[in-house]
């Protein structure tokens, strides 16, 4: 399983990827999606929430920590499923702001474009999108 953790300003928050709708999906601790960050309550509270059991895991980490680590307790896979590959990179690229840096676990190589503003990557995702395609099919039948 992948999980998409994001530590900014001393705040964590985890994410679960669903590979049937290809995209991240929040896990809430008390009904928030933000919680202060200290690592050892973390990782207790993420292998508690995940039902942890020996599974193997691969983790993509948006982060403004460069000494962010992973708990060494948890087994990580060899490699990401070459699916996965193309289609998270492209999920994640939303997530990355100027202060932090992406980190994938089990590490693979790709190119992220030469400084995209973050605007410039959600109006190309948003043409994209299953939302944008009903709204240009609505405005379509409006000018008939």
């Amino acid at each position: 399983m992948l999980y998409l953790i994001k530590l900014i300003n001393q705040k964590v928050s985890l994410l679960e990827y669903d590979p049937l709708n290809n995209t991240f999906v929040q896990i809430h601790k008390n009904g928030e999606a933000w919680q202060a960050f200290e690592e050892k309550t973390f990782w207790q509270w993420f292998k508690k929430k995940i039902d942890y059991d020996k599974e193997t895991l691969s983790f993509a980490i948006v982060s403004d920590v460069p000494t962010f680590t992973i708990d060494p307790t948890l087994l990580l896979c060899k490699a990401h499923h070459a699916t996965q590959k193309a289609s998270i990179v492209k999920e994640l690229l939303e997530e990355v702001e100027e202060h932090t840096t992406l980190s994938m676990i089990p590490h693979f190589d790709y190119t992220l474009p030469p400084k995209v503003s973050k605007k410039k990557i959600s109006k190309k995702v948003m043409k994209e999108s299953l939302t944008q395609y009903y709204i240009n099919k609505t405005k379509s039948y409006r000018e008939v």
